[in-house]
């Protein structure tokens, strides 16, 4: 199970870090003396990461959004259309969910080609719940 937290932990750092960039850039851009610092000090590190595992973990486990994510494990690329045969969502709804998803950090999207992928966060928590999983049916074959 340790690697698939570790690969879990490691898509979600990488995405938060992505953001937490991307924030610096913007104030760099926008001055306001009364917000916070896009690099945070370590005792706000720990709320950062359990907002974000929290994130990422309910995107994933949304029966929708879950199945998604194990077609994107299975298949590297996935196109939008393949997606929206699987769903059964719209175009709009797609687009939505694959965003939710990228936002947390457990897809990727690239807009030329229009494909999908799954990043080593949706790894890892595929991995993660795959495991909880064959320990729980263990566990209830052993009593």
């Amino acid at each position: 199970m340790s690697d698939a937290i570790d690969e879990f932990a490691q898509g979600l750092s990488a995405r938060l870090h992505d953001i937490l960039a991307a924030q610096s850039r913007w104030d760099a851009f926008v001055p306001d003396p009364e917000r916070e610092e896009a690099i945070p000090a370590p005792e706000a590190s720990e709320r950062l990461a359990s907002e974000m595992v929290l994130r990422a973990v309910r995107a994933g486990v949304d029966p929708v959004n879950h199945a998604i994510l194990r077609r994107l494990v299975r298949q590297d690329d996935v196109t939008m259309s393949a997606l929206m045969e699987q769903t059964g969502l719209s175009r709009v709804g797609l687009a939505e969910t694959v965003q939710d998803l990228a936002q947390v950090g457990l897809a990727s999207y690239a807009p030329d080609s229009r494909e999908v992928r799954a990043t080593a966060g949706a790894r890892g928590l595929l991995g993660l719940i795959d495991d909880v999983r064959d320990r729980v049916a263990s566990m209830m074959r052993n009593g």
